[in-house]
């Protein structure tokens, strides 16, 4: 599972859910890239590649998983 790619997010959920007839109900998402240094000396594709794993990554596989969303 590749958290940066929603067709990876799809093609698993698909995969791990689909064929048992359930809906989700619990999701851990554990998925990241740790950061080290100052930020001034990062790169743009440097802090993009963080940004789609650790913030839209998550929250790409929870509007997967999902859908519709939860009521809260």
């Amino acid at each position: 599972l590749d958290i940066r790619s929603q067709t990876s997010v799809n093609t698993f959920l698909a995969t791990a859910i689909a064929p048992l007839g359930k809906t989700i109900d619990v999701l851990v998402l554990s998925a990241g890239i740790p950061f080290y240094g100052p930020m001034a000396a990062t790169s743009g594709d440097d802090m993009e590649t963080h940004f789609n794993t650790n913030v839209f990554g998550f929250q790409r596989v929870l509007f997967a998983a999902f859908n519709p969303p939860l009521s809260l």
